[in-house]
């Protein structure tokens, strides 16, 4: 209970979170403050070192690359919505949607193709070209019709994700 806490002489202290850039700063603890009749956590915001400022850097640009990685395969792999259905966008579903759109018109007539839910749909050129475009439009960069490349990339686009393909790679 809150008297035998302050019997034994603890206090109640208000934890907060200092605001500070982790990647050129450090938060020490300091002495607890009363502030408005409650005790609060103090911080002291510490500068590093010009070298653990560019080792946090790196480790900071390694974390976003890895990120960009693992986006990259959730988007290669997590497949594309066309009209009400779900579609693969895996690597080899990506090869045979390209042969669909270079078929183009003569696609064979009742094509049936495997959906992401299992069922089946009647392939057409226009759904072909469907999927194709809705492939291609997760995985560059919507502004510019390129891809990214770096963590620099992606910061300079506000953080967008994309994936890269080599099937759909678009010169710059």
């Amino acid at each position: 209970t809150d008297e035998v806490i302050h019997d034994a002489g603890f206090l109640e202290v208000t934890r907060t979170t200092p605001s500070f850039n982790p990647i050129t700063h450090k938060a020490l603890e300091a002495p607890v403050e009363m502030i408005g009749g409650q005790w609060h956590q103090a911080w002291e915001i510490v500068a590093l070192t010009p070298e653990e400022a560019a080792a946090n850097l790196v480790a900071s640009k390694e974390a976003a690359w890895e990120g960009i990685k693992q986006e990259r395969e959730r988007r290669k792999t997590g497949g594309v919505k066309v009209g009400e259905k779900w579609f693969h966008s895996d690597d080899a579903s990506r090869i045979q949607q390209i042969s669909l759109v270079m078929t183009g018109p003569n696609l064979p007539a009742g094509l049936q193709w495997k959906t992401l839910d299992g069922s089946f749909v009647t392939m057409t050129p226009v759904l072909a070209q469907q999927i194709f475009s809705e492939v291609r439009s997760k995985i560059i960069r919507p502004a510019t019709g390129h891809y990214l490349s770096s963590p620099e990339d992606m910061a300079s686009e506000r953080m967008i994700w994309l994936a890269m393909s080599r099937f759909f790679l678009l010169s710059p």
